[in-house]
């Protein structure tokens, strides 16, 4: 109803270097989010390490997102009672995680 995208900006380097970003676990990339009504971006989160990948919850109002370098999945609450928190779904994943889908 609110009209608002979220997208990861993984990292602030050139994605030409960006296997050195992973190699290095460097903590550049983060989350905006753009209103289409207003025309508005704004940064969500930062300090993130190699955010790939997010979708939207609808039902908790809550963004989910793979931070690649840490290798976890990630909740962010945008709304509601528990917005601007945090929780960790996945932790220690094995391997990288990249591309959500909510099925």
């Amino acid at each position: 109803d609110n009209q608002i995208i979220y997208v990861t900006e993984a990292t602030s380097i050139s994605m030409r270097y960006s296997n050195k970003e992973v190699l290095y676990k460097h903590r550049l990339g983060r989350i905006l989010s753009y209103n289409l009504k207003t025309n508005e971006a704004k940064v969500v989160l930062e300090g993130l390490a190699f955010p790939n990948g997010i979708v939207y919850e609808k039902s908790t109002t809550s963004i989910i997102f793979s931070e690649l370098n840490r290798h976890r999945i990630v909740r962010y609450y945008v709304d509601g009672p528990k917005k601007g928190t945090q929780e960790y779904i996945i932790e220690n994943l094995f391997g990288f995680g990249d591309n959500l889908k909510l099925n």
